[in-house]
């Protein structure tokens, strides 16, 4: 039973002390700070003020809503005025009237708000978060978050989503776009896919100003007519026979991963990581799994007698899981192993008359003297690069049925590059 004083008694039945009888709008301040004992006083069309004590007074809007009456609380008379209080209670009538339920209405408006305020540095993290599964290994994962943090945050971190333009991105993108093209395209397409997610959760961007096609393609260079491609300096593969016998006096763990690097034409990362449940000697295959291939899909090699016996001395000297052991326990050779190799031996040094050559240039040595040598066709020479070659139907045929063809050539290299086919 609520109790009330005479003049806010006639206030809540709008009588003529309230100064405007029935309606709306018939409560004023002085009014509503008088009321000091537990009352409702109605200011008019659905809106009233709850006094519970001379501190505790809140705002409750009503409305009949197919048939059943609903109550919104609108805040304290502390922290909403008078005022305040009839535009909310005008805002949720509108609201009600549209079909709409204010209070899903005004969550709403909050994530809006959210993802209007949403920083590139936040919408970045959420991303790497979200998509990491995505990434074959860390060190493709380590390489998105470098390049944005390096490249990206420092000039639109702190920018919000929905307020990002073409000519922030810009300001990102110019000062390494001539100078590091290759990674300055990566980042204009991470940057570009972490606008896309924030937009397919509401962010409001008419366009993602990271975009490339009709966009930024009209405010830079291509990266093919800026970008100089770098070549691997390789070995021609006249050279590789002196070069083998040599290696072969190094009685070391790296001068065996070399040697296996070259009979294979594998990648460095491919040898150095190589472990011994990959290995099937007894089919004479070597199958590196998908997550260590840079191209993203299994790669089987088949292995030649030369090959098996580099394996099996690994093997047998040591017992870790890796068959090139780093000297810390649980880790591999290091990758700069293969570099310093070569250059102690001489064959890396610009000024030096054996001239200047690097491990992943032996990939080419093999294609140039594959091509050359002419005994083996072009999809088999692929292959044996892990290059793709036809569709993933087409592919997968290969590899099921081209082992003996991709064995024979590789039979054929090692016996170039160990000098069997000059005795």
């Amino acid at each position: 039973m609520l109790v009330h004083t005479g003049k806010i008694k006639s206030m809540q039945n709008g009588g003529k002390n309230g100064g405007k009888g029935m309606g709306i709008h018939n409560l004023t301040d002085r009014t509503i700070k008088s009321a000091k004992t537990k009352c409702v006083l109605r200011d008019g069309g659905g809106l009233e003020l709850r006094v519970h004590n001379e501190r505790s007074k809140s705002w409750v809007y009503r409305k009949t809503i197919n048939g059943k009456r609903k109550e919104y609380g609108l805040g304290s008379y502390t922290n909403v005025p008078l005022a305040t209080a009839r535009e909310k209670a005008a805002e949720y009538g509108a609201l009600i009237d549209q079909g709409i339920d204010p209070k899903a209405h005004q969550h709403l408006s909050r994530q809006e708000a959210k993802l209007r305020d949403t920083t590139f540095s936040e919408a970045a993290e959420q991303y790497l978060q979200e998509h990491s599964l995505e990434w074959s290994n860390e060190k493709h994962r380590q390489q998105w978050r470098s390049t944005i943090d390096a490249y990206a945050k420092p000039i639109i971190g702190d920018i919000p989503i929905a307020q990002l333009t073409t000519e922030d991105i810009l300001r990102a993108l110019k000062p390494i776009w001539t100078k590091k093209t290759e990674t300055a395209t990566r980042v204009r397409e991470r940057i570009e896919r972490i606008i896309g997610a924030s937009m397919a959760m509401g962010v409001p961007l008419m366009a993602n100003p990271a975009s490339w096609k009709g966009n930024l393609e009209h405010r830079l260079p291509k990266p093919t007519k800026v970008k100089t491609q770098k070549q691997h300096p390789a070995m021609p593969h006249g050279l590789l026979p002196q070069f083998w016998n040599e290696l072969k006096t190094k009685n070391s763990d790296g001068s065996r991963a070399l040697q296996l690097l070259i009979l294979t034409a594998c990648r460095t990362s491919e040898v150095i990581q190589a472990k011994r449940e990959e290995i099937d000697l007894k089919e004479m295959i070597w199958t590196i799994p998908i997550e260590r291939m840079k191209p993203g899909r299994e790669h089987v090699i088949p292995l030649t007698a030369e090959m098996i016996s580099i394996i099996k001395e690994q093997v047998n000297r040591y017992k870790s899981d890796y068959l090139f052991p780093g000297s810390r326990y649980g880790k591999t050779l290091s990758g700069g192993t293969f570099l310093k190799l070569m250059k102690d031996m001489g064959y890396t040094n610009d000024d030096d008359t054996r001239g200047h050559y690097v491990p992943h240039g032996f990939r080419a040595t093999f294609s140039s003297w594959a091509f050359e040598d002419g005994r083996h066709n072009y999809e088999i020479i692929e292959m044996c690069l892990s290059h793709n070659v036809g569709n993933a139907v087409h592919r997968a045929y290969q590899r099921s049925m081209l082992v003996d063809r991709r064995r024979a050539l590789l039979n054929d290299w090692c016996d170039f590059v160990t000098g069997k086919n000059h005795e």
